[in-house]
């Protein structure tokens, strides 16, 4: 009776610290102990969430972590930040547990569409041989401190028109 009692504060502290390792502890203590069967299966729906969670954190880091100094940001890194996103919105689990993450993750997503239209612009730029479209496009990159690739031959073109 005490036994129990104490593993199922640790099971709702565990889900409640959203802890997987302490929650996964005390799942396995309650089985051993025989807790009530339906106290086990909260805390397994519990788990399943805490795991998705986990998911969806590394989703977002791992889409988040795009180089781009030298290759820029490509059509297929957004896409995939986009994906981690709606991932993490549509897991299943409360929103307000990985608010953080997804405030984060939603400023890359809008530096990151921005940063594509100003890559798409620098091209245009290069092609067009217009010297004020391209000191504009090279305004834009700068005031994002674009160095790829595509604007370091913009800069160089630049120059030569000049």
């Amino acid at each position: 009776e005490e036994n129990a009692a104490r593993v199922s504060r640790s099971l709702e502290e565990a889900g409640e610290k959203r802890d997987l390792k302490m929650l996964n502890e005390a799942i396995q203590e309650a089985i051993q102990i025989g807790l009530n069967d339906h106290v086990i299966e909260k805390a397994t729906e519990t788990r399943a969430k805490l795991q998705l969670l986990e998911e969806a954190k590394s989703k977002l880091r791992a889409s988040a972590k795009i180089p781009k100094l030298e290759r820029g940001i490509s059509d297929s890194d957004v896409n995939n930040l986009d994906a981690a996103i709606e991932f993490a919105k549509n897991a299943g689990f409360p929103e307000d547990w990985i608010a953080e993450e997804l405030e984060n993750a939603r400023k890359d997503q809008e530096r990151n569409h921005t940063y594509l239209k100003v890559q798409e612009d620098v091209k245009q730029a290069m092609a067009s041989g217009d010297r004020s479209q391209l000191r504009a496009a090279l305004d834009k990159a700068e005031n994002l401190d674009m160095q790829d690739d595509v604007v370091m031959s913009a800069k160089q073109q630049f120059k030569v028109i000049e």
